[in-house]
């Protein structure tokens, strides 16, 4: 990866501004500009519509409106924000605190020059007539209006070649850290851990990787990551036909959103991470009771009705889960195309194919409609049959076909919708193992057994980890880190710590990116 520089989100920036000044200001600011709450980010979250891959005349608007409210509540609150005393017109207490704040928001310390023009803007303020106060606002605007606090940079030491890799500074190398495991700015001791030169090492990198992994901060943000990423969230915006599934409620919908929620939590910092794809023990309300034909197990004593239970043999992790297959459903019938094409995305990463040819689309329609009575077996079995769809088809319908025992929103059935027995066995691509799996459960041992699912996690977690989209499951640093979790305790944490270690997360190639 190249030098760069990363442009913070706005969930970022409001995080930074919680550990700058007081909460108030960060509560406001996020009402104010609409912030998405956590578990509405994007996964990565610069690919949401309003972050976006490039820097917008709006956005950059954003940025500089919230650096004025942040600037105009230093005025505001003066005295309780800087310490300093109302009546004290000496310079030398807002200095200070100008000095310790401009080396909070950049994340690092500061040369000389950089403290010279912050002192400039104070000095030239207070010479057009600004009091201390004032004078003080305009630098911190001007501090959080500055690229040293709307992105973090990732230039790295000066190299020995000029193709040599470039490691980031111990400072960079903090916040790098901190972004990837808390979503928000390096706290006191990892910066002491950067200005004591101790991130040079992999085992230091490691201290404060197992630290900041034992914070409730670490855990939430990257679950909620690890949520986003399988798109349970879309969950607002699915529309079922009522007759099809009368049951699909608000109630059932936000039912669904919280089991998942609440299961990646408890799984990634459970086992071994192929437990996403393998653990029947969850939690269920009467309505997720009811839906996967289960008692409910009395009455709960928790606040949101919801109790543990663990699940009949014919399910186990998120391929089975509600949230999961309604997530991305259609509205009127499940898709073995489209959950094929979904498992083999999420769970294996696989680069599925685009939208097959204009001139295909009335053949495609012809055959629909010559086989609209046929069972999805069938179908499948005539895709991969012809030579011009078999070639992708073979790639993905199978994860369809082992998923047909669960309806469009996920309950369980053994017939379909015109009464014929199902058959959810299937003979897996080779991405999978190419052995064949009787079910969905079977599916899911086979994508841990095998490797492919904690290779596509170490993927997505390290695209996460660089704030970088072009990340594929091929690629040496991938399938390095890959190997070493595999090799280890297959937990999440260690997954997690072997990116942080990584050469690919501490060091850029000395070209700059554009």
């Amino acid at each position: 990866m190249k030098r760069r520089l990363v442009r913070l989100t706005l969930r970022q920036t409001v995080a930074s501004l919680q550990e700058l000044l007081p909460a108030a200001l960060a509560e406001q600011v996020a009402v104010t500009f609409q912030v998405p709450a956590l578990e509405a980010r994007a996964f990565p979250p610069l690919s949401s519509q309003e972050e976006g891959a490039f820097i917008t005349e709006g956005l950059w608007a954003k940025s500089e409106s919230i650096a004025k409210t942040a600037a105009q509540f230093v005025r505001d609150n003066y005295q309780a924000v800087t310490g300093c005393q109302p009546a004290d017109a000496r310079d030398a207490c807002a200095t200070a605190f100008i000095a310790s704040f401009s080396e909070r928001a950049f994340r690092r310390p500061l040369d000389e020059q950089e403290r010279t023009s912050l002192l400039q803007v104070f000095t030239e303020s207070k010479a057009v007539g600004a009091g201390v106060a004032e004078a003080t606002q305009h630098v911190v605007w001007a501090i959080l209006s500055s690229p040293h606090f709307v992105y973090r940079r990732e230039l790295g030491a000066p190299s020995a070649g000029a193709t040599a890799p470039t490691a980031l500074t111990n400072h960079e190398l903090a916040t790098a850290l901190s972004f990837f495991l808390v979503d928000g700015p390096p706290d006191a001791a990892l910066l002491d851990a950067a200005k004591s030169e101790r991130l040079s090492s992999a085992d230091g990198v490691g201290v404060e990787v197992d630290r900041l992994l034992a914070t409730p901060q670490a855990r939430t943000n990257l679950q909620q990551a690890v949520f986003a990423y399988f798109g349970i969230g879309n969950l607002d915006a699915v529309i079922i036909d009522p007759e099809k599934a009368p049951t699909f409620t608000v109630g059932l919908k936000n039912a669904m959103f919280h089991e998942t929620q609440e299961f990646i939590g408890t799984t990634l910092f459970g086992g071994p991470v192929e437990e996403l794809l393998t653990s029947r023990k969850t939690i269920v309300n009467p309505d997720l009771a009811a839906l996967y034909g289960i008692p409910f197990p009395g009455q709960s004593t928790a606040a949101d009705n919801f109790v543990p239970v663990e699940l009949p043999a014919s399910r186990a992790g998120l391929l089975t889960q509600a949230g999961f297959l309604a997530a991305r459903a259609r509205p009127d019938k499940d898709s073995v195309v489209g959950r094929g094409l979904l498992v083999a995305a999420t769970m294996l990463c696989a680069q599925n194919p685009d939208q097959p040819p204009d001139g295909l689309k009335d053949q495609i329609a012809a055959v629909s409609t010559q086989l609209a009575d046929k069972t999805e077996r069938e179908k499948s079995e005539y895709r991969l049959a012809q030579a011009n769809c078999g070639i992708c088809h073979r790639n993905f319908d199978a994860y369809g076909l082992v998923l047909q025992n669960f309806d469009l929103i996920g309950a369980y059935r053994s017939t379909d919708e015109l009464g014929r027995p199902i058959d959810a066995s299937a003979t897996l691509p080779a991405d999978a193992g190419g052995e064949l799996t009787p079910d969905a459960a079977g599916l899911g041992r086979a994508l841990a057994s095998s490797g492919a699912f904690t290779t596509c996690m170490t993927r997505n977690l390290m695209k996460y980890a660089l704030a970088e989209g072009n990340v594929n499951r091929d690629d040496c640093a991938v399938q390095e880190v890959s190997r070493k979790v595999l090799a280890g305790p297959r937990t999440f944490a260690s997954l997690v710590r072997e990116i942080a270690v990584s050469k690919t997360f501490g060091n850029r190639s000395a070209e700059v990116q554009p």
